[in-house]
């Protein structure tokens, strides 16, 4: 449920996808914005109601702060690894003058 955002996101980004190198920055923004989402709602909701912290924003900011860099950063290795091999495969898909279809 919490990854939603993130699967979001990616809808949204699939619907825009070009290979071209201004889509990257679309591509930045859907991961920015779903990551964001899917942090704030995945550790907004264990900060809030697994007892073990007395909630209050300015403690759950500073928590914000300190883990969602490390968590964009695994997401940022992951889409770029993904893009390159997206990017690879269709490079030789243009070059063998093959095309896949869509089901």
């Amino acid at each position: 449920m919490f990854h939603t955002g993130l699967w979001l996101a990616g809808r949204w980004y699939a619907k825009q996808h070009d290979l071209t190198f201004s889509h990257l920055l679309l591509l930045g923004g859907a991961v920015l914005v779903g990551t964001f989402s899917c942090e704030i709602f995945s550790s907004g909701g264990y900060y809030l109601f697994s007892g073990k912290f007395e909630p209050s924003l300015s403690e759950f900011a500073g928590r914000l702060v300190q883990y969602y860099p490390s968590y964009l950063g695994s997401a940022a290795f992951y889409v770029t690894l993904a893009a390159m091999i997206h990017s690879i495969i269709a490079g030789v898909q243009r070059l063998n003058g093959w095309q896949l279809k869509a089901h």
